[in-house]
């Protein structure tokens, strides 16, 4: 027997099972005994966003039999890493993440190999987040910005990108973060975290 929080997907039947950090997809059925208890319906009509908590077994042909579960209510984000380069996640890296109006006391949250990073929010109402391994794509004045957590949650962020055209649109519950090594400067459209140019000093003569 299994305790797993995951996400169910209702349209193939296959929850996606997060355990000590792994993801592993899992086809799935209800067992007698789940379609008997009040948190049936509930559980049917959860969606990809909503965690669930899911006890049951993997069968002799690897399916993960459902007993019972239920909504695990702590809400949660997904901020998504991706190289600027060629789209792909970064798996390395280790963000800085801050619930609160500035980055003292932030937390470096590692990316898990599909460059995903879960965050539980809690009861705030912001977060902020720093590159740490990788250079920042993100114009200046958005560096130290406190992004909605509502926003994310009903909409999703894409956060600014200076280093490639690249614009996706971030699934409601996501935080779209673009970035690059730091030994890799862009010439398109320009490099990230440019110098500011020098105030001129007006001549005493």
């Amino acid at each position: 027997m299994a305790v797993v929080r995951c996400h169910f997907s209702q349209n193939n039947g296959a929850p996606i099972v997060y355990d000590d950090g792994y993801k592993t997809t899992f086809s799935a059925s209800w067992s007698d005994q789940a379609r008997n208890t009040p948190q049936y319906r509930e559980l049917t009509n959860a969606t990809e966003t909503d965690w669930l908590v899911l006890t049951g077994h993997l069968d002799g042909g690897k399916n993960f039999v459902i007993y019972d579960g239920q909504f695990d209510n702590t809400p949660h984000v997904t901020i998504k890493v991706i190289d600027a380069r060629n789209n792909l996640p970064i798996s390395d890296e280790k963000l800085n993440v801050a619930l609160r109006e500035d980055q003292i006391g932030s937390v470096a949250m590692p990316t898990d190999k599909k460059g995903a990073i879960d965050v539980t929010t809690g009861t705030a109402s912001i977060i902020r987040i720093l590159s740490n391994m990788y250079a920042d794509c993100r114009p200046r004045g958005e560096l130290y910005k406190n992004y909605s957590l509502a926003q994310i949650r009903e909409n999703g962020i894409t956060t600014g990108n200076l280093c490639s055209d690249a614009r996706p649109q971030a699934k409601p519950g996501e935080l779209i973060l673009f970035e690059i090594p730091r030994t890799f400067i862009p010439s398109y459209p320009k490099p990230p975290l440019s110098s500011v140019p020098p105030v001129p000093v007006p001549s005493t003569h």
